[in-house]
């Protein structure tokens, strides 16, 4: 439905982002999730669903953040492994 299509979007651009903005954002969002609790502990956040979604962003973001961390060890595993074979000859 439009969900998934918007949150496909959403993963696209996050997937996007370099690490350093994703990191950016992930200090903005937790700062944004610390105010939403205290408002809504002094009863002064009228939506109460952006606390889930703000949660759910961190959560993508994080995911994305060790997907790249993967992909960066993959890939200097394999420079390593080229770098060793090229000593060997």
């Amino acid at each position: 439905g439009p969900v998934m299509k918007k949150t496909a979007e959403n993963m696209s651009r996050l997937r996007g982002m370099s690490r350093s903005e994703l990191e950016e954002e992930l200090v903005t969002l937790g700062r944004a999730a610390f105010q939403m609790r205290l408002q809504k502990n002094y009863n002064q956040l009228s939506d109460t669903n952006k606390i889930k979604e703000n949660k759910r962003q961190i959560a993508r973001i994080k995911l994305v953040l060790g997907e790249k961390a993967k992909e960066e060890a993959k890939s200097a595993a394999a420079a390593g492994a080229g770098a060793e074979e090229g000593a060997k000859a």
